[in-house]
């Protein structure tokens, strides 16, 4: 597959007319693009309020650092009132739906449209809340009305469930009567039922689930939403009150219950939502979010949307942006869903104010608010390694000695419990006897390891970690290369994360001066030794994050001719 180059910026050409926070972002990695729909545009369209239903792509399958590329425009066919089309709309959702390769429209606030066309009449309705759902195929270039409506909503979000097949709509605004509300409810939308050509009642397939374990009413606008292995992520939003609402969890989980509660039953099947707060990404609001007064709505204004999730192919992870100030950078990270929500990741910032996050299988693209120009990243900008593994739980070999010997090439012995190398399979495997017996045990007990490094403090931080699984111990770079340099050896793949994840943390720590500057040659050649070994081996891990540790340092690494 073709990949994004490592970070660069193209400039386009063509840009959608649109009102950056009216319209939809969208991710459509069947067709390598990115799509922008409806919204509020900057030029007359025609229609009430300059709302807009024309449908732009951008292509990202092979760009090259040099070019230009231009938007492509696909819109209604204006002498044709029969081709089915949505209404011109802002404030709705879109997600795009892999199994059908399509994207999905919800809802918005926007004009009423013929039920069975979607063609505006003449003269038009005033706008107002929609409920349709609307599904575009890539491929053929068009459009259809599912056969499910919701309540009307806008400013809210859609997210597609694969494992489940459902499509979940939470919060955002609605109406009762001639009042805005915001429900406390998520909408799920079993998709079997939308599957071009199903059969069924579409109006079973609709369930309105409140969450629960959450200890307030769950009312939010302007919010966003991802996809992740652990469930639904939903973070920022506010209340009535403008108040921001933490970050949440949701998980859907199947229940028992007759078909007759509709409110909890979709397409045949019951289900329930369960909410969780995430404490790291209200960290992440709360530094990336101003304070803001009592319901200050000017402040409200001004703050609103500062932080965004989106979803990345690998649902363990979960990437995070901000929404900057006219002129400033945009931030970008990268959460390990299984890791607590904690950071895994090198940050990225991004020149030019405020971007809309795009994944596709390429990279990461991330469109300008004005659409003159994306950021394309390569996923392999963003450093990740998972928490340390569990211990082998392989039963101990009862021949494997509790004492035996590591000898280093300078001469000096190391002891050891193989046994207890629960972390490093081959340190229990060369100390298990080829045959049974007291000689054979005898044997085993004595033999010694002979290794060709110089390093005893590598050894015995190895071993400490084949007995603990962490490198606590290693305080020094030499000392490392000398750990990673034993995990090849000893064909220890936790070893070798570890190694990355203690160069990530000292990286974190350390300033360039601290490496390369403060005048021990040792600590530079043991960085260059292990880069020289990572490509030596193609050992992708350690190649990324010591890449990323130069990009940190601001140091340039020569290549051996």
């Amino acid at each position: 597959m073709h990949q994004f180059l490592h970070e660069t910026t193209l400039h386009l050409t063509d840009p959608p007319p649109l009102q950056f926070t009216t319209c939809t972002v969208a991710a459509s990695p069947g067709d390598s693009s990115v799509y922008v729909f409806g919204g509020k545009a900057t030029e007359d369209t025609g229609h009430a309020y300059r709302l807009s239903n024309t449908l732009y792509r951008l292509h990202l399958a092979n760009p090259t650092s040099t070019e230009t590329l231009a938007w492509e425009a696909i819109r209604a066919p204006s002498d044709d009132t029969s081709t089915p089309w949505p209404s011109p709309r802002c404030f709705h959702a879109t997600a795009y739906w892999p199994q059908t390769r399509e994207l999905v429209v919800s809802c918005g606030f926007g004009i009423p449209a013929d039920a069975a066309t979607g063609r505006v009449a003449v003269p038009p309705p005033a706008a107002q809340m929609v409920s349709d759902i609307w599904a575009f195929q890539i491929d053929s270039r068009t459009w259809r009305r599912l056969p499910t409506a919701v309540d009307p909503l806008s400013d809210h979000t859609a997210s597609i469930d694969t494992r489940r097949n459902f499509m979940y709509l939470v919060g955002g605004s609605s109406i009762a009567g001639d009042k805005f509300v915001l429900p406390s409810l998520v909408t799920a939308v079993d998709l079997r039922a939308q599957l071009p050509g199903a059969s069924g009642n579409a109006a079973a397939a609709v369930a309105q689930v409140t969450p629960q374990y959450w200890p307030v009413s769950f009312r939010r606008r302007r919010h966003t939403a991802a996809m992740t292995c652990e469930g639904l992520a939903v973070v920022g939003g506010r209340d009535e009150s403008f108040a921001t609402q933490p970050a949440a969890l949701f998980k859907v989980s199947p229940v028992a219950q007759s078909a007759a509660r509709r409110l909890n039953h979709a397409g045949g099947r019951g289900i329930a939502v369960a909410a969780h707060p995430v404490p790291a990404l209200d960290a992440l609001a709360r530094e990336w979010v101003p304070a803001l007064g009592n319901g200050d709505r000017a402040e409200y204004a001004a703050a609103a949307d500062h932080v965004r999730v989106f979803e990345l192919p690998d649902p363990r992870f979960l990437g995070a942006v901000n929404f900057p100030d006219k002129g400033e950078r945009t931030r970008v990270r990268v959460y390990d869903v299984m890791g607590a929500a904690e950071v895994a990741v090198e940050p990225l910032d991004l020149p030019g104010g405020v971007h809309a996050p795009a994944a596709l299988g390429e990279g990461i693209a991330f469109v300008r608010s004005t659409f003159n120009a994306v950021a394309l990243v390569n996923y392999s900008r963003f450093v990740v390694f998972p928490e340390a593994e569990d211990a082998i739980d392989v039963p101990v070999d009862p021949r494997v000695p509790a004492d035996a010997t590591i000898e280093c090439a300078n001469g000096e012995l190391v002891g050891l419990d193989p046994r207890r190398c629960r972390y490093v399979a081959h340190l229990r495997d060369v100390f298990t006897p080829t045959s049974s017996g007291v000689a054979a045990h005898e044997e085993a007990r004595t033999r010694r390891l002979v290794l060709p490094s110089d390093s005893a403090s590598a050894v015995r931080a190895t071993l400490a970690f084949a007995e603990h699984g962490d490198l606590r111990g290693v305080t020094a770079w030499p000392t490392l290369r000398g750990v990673y340099h034993l995990a090849h050896v000893w064909c220890a793949p936790r070893l070798v994360a570890a190694c990355c994840r203690w160069v990530l943390a000292r990286v974190a720590d350390q300033g360039p001066a601290d490496v390369f500057g403060n005048g021990d040659q040792g600590e530079e050649d043991a960085v260059v030794e292990m880069l020289g070994e990572a490509n030596a081996a193609g050992e992708h891990g350690m190649q990324r994050v010591l890449a990323y540790a130069f990009r940190v340092w601001g140091v340039g690494v020569e290549e051996d001719e």
